[in-house]
């Protein structure tokens, strides 16, 4: 991108040169959060169910400084003290992330609900609802998409499924995480 906005300086096309400029500051924003969410989960051993939510609270709060977006929300329910590896709440972030882009950027949703439920210390449910219409990737699409979620939810021993109304409605991602028993409590 730079070697690009130095050649496009190099023709004159100033209005070319600030439009580069613009996506390499982006993109640069983009890297810097990613790598402060990585630092986030990676500083700790564990993480508490209730810390995960709040980072994807921000999340959502920040989105819409990057993109046009829908009305985002995100749920919590149940024991917010219980503790996961920092591995697998850095998993579950990116997962949720990655639903969340798909519901905004290929299904064009006006809506997108993000719950995560500790369901008696035993399974944490992560769930992903949007109203937008689900498409599949087109065949040769190189994207990670649904099958980087559903890698990144098997990595962590969890169960991912897809679900679409038949008649385009409601798209939820499921991820459902068996939790620990020595699991302890911050």
């Amino acid at each position: 991108g730079v070697e690009l906005a130095q050649l496009t300086v190099g023709a004159g096309n100033r209005g070319a040169v600030d439009e580069h400029l613009a996506r390499l500051r982006a993109e640069a924003q983009r890297t810097m959060d990613q790598l402060h969410e990585t630092v986030w989960s990676l500083n700790r051993e564990a993480v508490a169910i209730g810390e995960l939510a709040e980072q994807v609270q921000e999340h959502l709060h920040e989105h819409p400084r990057h993109h046009q977006t829908p009305a985002l929300e995100c749920q919590v329910e149940g024991d917010l003290q219980t503790v996961l590896p920092s591995g697998h709440a850095l998993e579950i972030f990116r997962l949720i992330q990655e639903a969340v882009h798909n519901a905004i950027r290929h299904a064009g949703a006006r809506h997108v609900e993000v719950q995560l439920t500790n369901e008696r210390n035993t399974t944490l449910r992560i769930e992903v609802r949007d109203d937008g219409t689900f498409r599949p990737p087109p065949d040769g699409h190189k994207g990670l998409g649904v099958a980087g979620m559903r890698t990144r939810a098997e990595r962590i021993g969890g169960s991912f499924s897809l679900e679409v109304e038949a008649a385009g409605g409601t798209t939820t991602v499921r991820v459902v995480l068996p939790l620990d028993a020595r699991e302890h409590r911050s």
